[in-house]
């Protein structure tokens, strides 16, 4: 089964960022999402972060999207996460950042486990 290369885009809108992450998102790709978030951050506008396509994250990926979630809110603006899959939620679960990040689960795909 060929796995999706990681990816990440930044979508400007006129009233909020969107924030794409795609594929196996760990350490190696950290530089890249935080480039991406500080991308996001700097506008000073709500962000959705749509996760559908996103397969994993480690821990890494994860403090980055709460350093993002925490300088929106002090600007003011708000971190939505979409499109949750269960294996990125248990991971966002495990992370103890729950009141910190607000996510969205998406309806698992087939032969995926609910959580």
């Amino acid at each position: 089964m060929n796995r999706p290369e990681a990816l990440i885009e930044v979508h400007r809108g006129a009233v909020e960022t969107h924030l794409t992450l795609a594929g196996d998102l760990h350490v190696a790709q950290v530089r890249s999402v935080y480039d991406a978030a500080l991308e996001a951050l700097e506008r000073g506008k709500p962000v959705t972060v749509d996760c559908s396509r996103l397969r994993s994250l480690d821990a890494s990926v994860v403090q980055v999207l709460a350093a993002l979630g925490y300088g929106l809110m002090r600007a003011g603006a708000r971190l939505d996460l979409a499109g949750v899959s269960p294996p990125v939620a248990e991971v966002l679960h495990q992370s103890g950042l729950e009141g910190w990040l607000a996510w969205q689960l998406r309806e698992p795909h087939p032969g995926e486990s609910a959580p």
